[in-house]
């Protein structure tokens, strides 16, 4: 996987393309949209080539209960 430094460049890499496995970059690239755009998951797929709006939300559900489990009181 080549070194993308914006989300413009990861964007025409992954255009085209299938993808399984979510990676760091896209993950921030996933936050950054949603809170740009509101949670609008049909336009946010959009900007994600490759990605659905169920593949998006989901992922984006799956950040926010991993950040609840790491601020979890023991």
């Amino acid at each position: 996987f080549p070194s993308h430094d914006t989300e413009e460049d990861l964007i025409k890499y992954r255009t085209g393309t299938t993808k399984k496995y979510w990676n760091q970059k896209e993950d921030k690239i996933l936050i950054s949209l949603a809170h740009k755009y509101d949670c609008n998951w049909e336009l946010i797929s959009e900007k994600l080539p490759g990605r659905n709006k169920k593949m998006c939300y989901s992922r984006y559900q799956r950040i926010l209960l991993e950040a609840k489990d790491v601020w979890k009181p023991e």
